[in-house]
This record gives structure tokens, sequence and C-alpha cells, in this order.
């Protein structure tokens, strides 16, 4: 099952609450780390996710071109949208295949890491994912 692109997503100044939840977020944006949320379904973890393109800077314009042409390649690149200016985010289903998520195939194309160059890799359940040893997972 493919990613897919939210767009709009929501606003990180929207949000209630969760004051500890949007700062860990803000630090992880300005600085540009990783970051793991856990806590039990409902406590509005994929809410915040959602928001976090709203607090990302502005791409530049080599930064546009890159994730333009990782598109263009992976045949995504909407016939009207010549540049891609919104920072992608990307939320594959933890049933996606290894090639799905990294890339290659049959015939190689880009996996839902490398569309969510300059952007943002929600992981939604991430211990449902397949570990690297499962059968599903070999290369």
């Amino acid at each position: 099952m493919a990613g897919e692109v939210v767009r709009g997503g929501g606003d990180l100044a929207h949000i209630r609450g969760q004051e500890h939840a949007k700062r860990a977020l803000e630090v992880a944006a300005a600085g540009g780390h990783n970051l793991l949320m856990s806590g039990p379904p409902g406590s509005g973890k994929t809410l915040l996710a959602r928001s976090l393109p709203s607090i990302l800077p502005v791409m530049s314009p080599p930064e546009s071109l890159e994730v333009t042409k990782v598109y263009s390649v992976a045949g995504l690149l909407p016939s009207d949208t010549p540049l891609i200016v919104e920072r992608p985010f990307r939320a594959p289903h933890y049933t996606i295949s290894h090639a799905g998520l990294v890339g290659g195939g049959r015939f190689p194309r880009p996996g839902e890491v490398t569309l969510s160059h300059r952007g943002v890799l929600f992981l939604d359940e991430l211990p449902e994912f397949p570990s690297s040893g499962t059968t599903s997972w070999r290369c």
C-alpha cells in the first residue's frame, strides 16, 4: 500500500494543550532532528505529526528542485505543478513492502523514504512494521 501525501495537514498553532509534545516538535523542526512519539491511541500523536510541516521552514529553490526531481522520477509530479514548493508529508501503512518503503523493485522506483526527502516521514504504528529479519523484507 502506498503512502499518502497530505496537503494542509494542520497548523501547530491550532492545537490546544500538548505543550511538551509541541515543544519537542519545535526543537526537532529547528534542528532537523528525528522524533519518536509514543503514547496510547487517541493521545494526539497523529495530529501533532500532521501539523509538523506547518512549522518547518519554507523550502529554498534548490530544495524545491530536489523534491521536484524525486517526484518527477517517481512519476508522481502533477502535470499542473511544475515545481513542488511544499514540504512532503508521507505516511505509509505498516503493510508496505520493503521496496515500497526504501525503494527498488523489479523496475526500480523511489520509496517512501526518498519521497519524504526534505519533508516528514510519519511511520504510524512503528512496531507493526516488519523487522529486517522477516521474509517479506529480504532484499
